[in-house]
């Protein structure tokens, strides 16, 4: 996996006592396994397209080839797509229940950035005991995704349920939404993924406040920019609890900081659009 999770949570400096820097080394060392285990939960929402000959794929857009739960090819051939990543999802069940960021899906919308493509979510199996990898790109059907894009929130699923594929290999692990709004220069993290990579970015700021005011803020904001494709990504505390998730602000793309609806606003949502039970 990538380093620069490590990277960049260790840049941070320890200023202080050294109880106050072995406090901070403590909690720096907790977004570090935070960082790591939300890999488990979190997939890049993706269109595949095909290449256009004369263009080369970059290294990390080659895939491998798609399947069913069946074990059966979709039929597409891998060294000609393109993976363009639209945002993050991060999952609510192992069976492929997961949230985003309604501008995400919406790119997926006869007007959209990517109309007419599938929807995909992609997950990296864990390494096997010989050091093999695996990998495997799953649909989801747009007709089954609730969108409210006065909040930016979206509610998907895959078209099969991840865990009866290959014994659970690809099966996510579900987050803990945690309403909680931690106080204004509260630590989170952040962990999604950018146009062209299917290895997660992770990075860690502070909460600059909230709108409205607690304990019923919809928004908080970030003391981070962050690209333009991170919508979905999961924001989070020390212990890997969602707090909230990045989104747009009118389509306009801030240079110095970012807004996340709250979890809140998220499990409002969750509770009008209950989870289907099968």
């Amino acid at each position: 996996m990538r380093i620069p999770i490590a990277a960049a949570l260790t840049a941070l400096q320890l200023a202080g006592s050294p109880g106050a820097a072995w406090s901070q080394a403590d909690r720096d060392g907790d977004f570090i396994a935070a960082a790591g285990s939300i890999q488990r939960s979190i997939a890049p929402v993706m269109c595949l397209r095909e290449m256009q000959p004369q263009l080369q794929p970059m290294p990390q857009q080659q895939i491998p080839p798609q399947r069913q739960s069946g074990g059966a090819p979709l039929g597409i051939a891998s060294p000609q797509l393109q993976p363009l990543v639209a945002g993050t999802a991060f999952f609510l069940t192992r069976r492929g229940d997961f949230v985003t960021a309604a501008s995400v899906i919406a790119n997926f919308l006869p007007q959209g950035a990517f109309a007419g493509c599938t929807i995909m979510v992609w997950f990296a199996g864990p390494v096997d005991a010989a050091g093999n990898f695996s990998s495997q790109s799953f649909p989801v059907a747009l007709n089954d995704c609730i969108l409210d894009l006065s909040i930016d929130v979206a509610r998907c699923r895959t078209v099969g349920d991840l865990a009866a594929v290959n014994g659970g290999r690809f099966a996510p692990e579900p987050v803990a939404v945690d309403d909680r709004q931690p106080d204004p220069g509260s630590s989170i993290g952040a962990s999604g993924f950018i146009l062209f990579d299917n290895e997660p970015i992770a990075t860690r700021g502070h909460i600059g406040g909230y709108r409205p005011a607690q304990p019923n803020a919809m928004q908080m904001v970030i003391d981070r920019p962050a690209s333009a494709w991170a919508g979905g990504s999961p924001i989070y505390d020390g212990h890997g609890r969602v707090l909230g998730m990045l989104v747009k602000v009118n389509n306009v793309i801030l240079t110095d900081i970012s807004v996340a609806t709250t979890s809140l606003a998220i499990s409002r949502f969750l509770t009008a659009h209950p989870l289907a039970n099968k």
